[in-house]
């Protein structure tokens, strides 16, 4: 949405440069964690493969629908308590418009705007778009939508009006960068067993 809006001739170039940046971040503080936190000789993974058959399609079928299923259990129950939360605290307290300044969620994303303002994403509905992105990073486009009252298409003016290149920028590096949604966190801490 946002390449399209701010870097048209350029938008394949800005969101490969946005993946990479991603990767070799990724692997810099995976590097750093390495070296100051887990110095100890870790063992070699060993992995034993199976033997390499000729795929069978009904196979293939079953695991895909199976995965699918629990994909979309998963996640649309994550998504679905974030869209109720969101409503709730768009709606609060009673008597003020949906998702306007005067409600909770706006008064949050006001409280946290001037934190992100040295971003040029001072803007209360942009903090709550990041805040709800940490439940589900897909959700922070339909958020900016619902919070400015405005279609899908009519979102991308009120956006090129309310942000600069730079800013758009900066909240495509901060939704790449920061905490992966809430379902992503609870499958770490269950395969890690620690917060840590």
């Amino acid at each position: 949405l946002l390449t399209g809006i701010f870097f048209k001739e350029h938008q394949g170039l800005v969101l490969f440069t946005l993946y990479l940046s991603g990767v070799l971040l990724g692997m810099l503080v995976s590097r750093l964690l390495k070296n100051l936190l887990f110095r100890e000789d870790v063992a070699p993974l060993i992995m034993e493969l199976p033997q390499y058959k000729l795929p069978r399609f009904d196979w293939i079928f079953r695991e895909m629908s199976y995965r699918a299923k629990v994909f979309v259990r998963k996640a649309g129950t994550v998504i679905l308590l974030g869209s109720v939360l969101l409503w709730l605290a768009a709606s609060m307290p009673f008597g003020v418009a949906y998702g306007s300044a005067d409600s909770w969620i706006g008064i949050v994303g006001a409280s946290l705007a001037p934190i992100l303002d040295p971003a040029g994403l001072g803007v209360w509905q942009i903090v709550v778009a990041l805040l709800v992105g940490i439940i589900a990073k897909e959700m922070v486009v339909s958020t900016l939508a619902t919070l400015y009252g405005v279609t899908a298409v009519a979102l991308q003016t009120t956006l090129a009006s309310t942000l600069t290149p730079a800013s758009s920028l900066a909240l495509m590096v901060m939704v790449l960068l920061y905490i992966p949604c809430i379902s992503t966190v609870v499958m770490i801490r269950r395969e890690s067993g620690s917060w840590g």
